[in-house]
């Protein structure tokens, strides 16, 4: 019905079990929601796009959703907007602060998303705010990379003319390390060679 309301040109599905459970009023039954999306995907008309809301997304669930015939997914990885607390805060019930830590880094969930299939149109976002990070997540496979957060809070601490001059510096930083990496298009950033280090280099042999 939602589609049909607006003509919309996609649906979003998100996945959002940590987040329930922090909340007072948080919904405690998951059982059937890997054969409702399979249904959703088959019946929506439309792209189904399922989203994780800030704490990633395994190579085990995007190889689920594949064979549930999703073809979109938003990696939402840990790092951006930490839904745990902010429910907190509103929950004065639990005390749910020992999954604080809980998720997937968002770089993490991308090479496991990635290695799930090569053909899924993957939206790497979790804490990107920077044009540099932009252009990390598509080196990296990523299809599409998101912002969030970091929009929202300038837009409510700054306004709208200040979003919008963040936006159009965004695009401009992200035009000039296009051109110093040699990159025509998105596409063309698919095959800049990158270096892992740290803990995701580490993490990331183990796949």
């Amino acid at each position: 019905k939602a589609i049909d309301m607006i003509d919309a040109d996609a649906v979003q599905l998100h996945l959002n079990a940590v987040q329930e459970m922090c909340m007072a009023e948080g919904d405690r039954s998951f059982r059937g929601v890997l054969d409702n999306i399979k249904e959703i995907a088959a019946l929506a008309g439309v792209p189904v796009i399922v989203k994780e809301t800030g704490f990633g997304m395994s190579f085990e669930t995007a190889g689920k959703l594949y064979a549930a015939g999703v073809r979109y997914i938003d990696i939402g990885g840990k790092g951006g907007t930490n839904f745990v607390s902010i429910e907190s805060l509103r929950n004065s019930e639990r005390n749910c602060s020992f999954l604080e830590d809980w998720g997937i880094p968002t770089a993490l969930s991308l090479l496991e998303c990635r290695k799930a299939s090569s053909d899924m149109f993957i939206i790497c976002s979790g804490g990107i705010s920077k044009a540099e990070e932009v252009i990390k997540a598509l080196c990296m496979d990523a299809d599409m990379a998101a912002i969030g957060g970091a929009i929202l809070r300038i837009l409510l601490e700054q306004g709208c003319d200040a979003a919008e001059k963040y936006l159009e510096e965004l695009i401009y930083e992200i035009k000039v390390l296009m051109l110093l990496l040699g990159a025509r298009d998105v596409s063309d950033l698919k095959n800049v060679q990158y270096l892992l280090k740290g803990e995701i280099r580490e993490l990331a042999l183990s796949l």
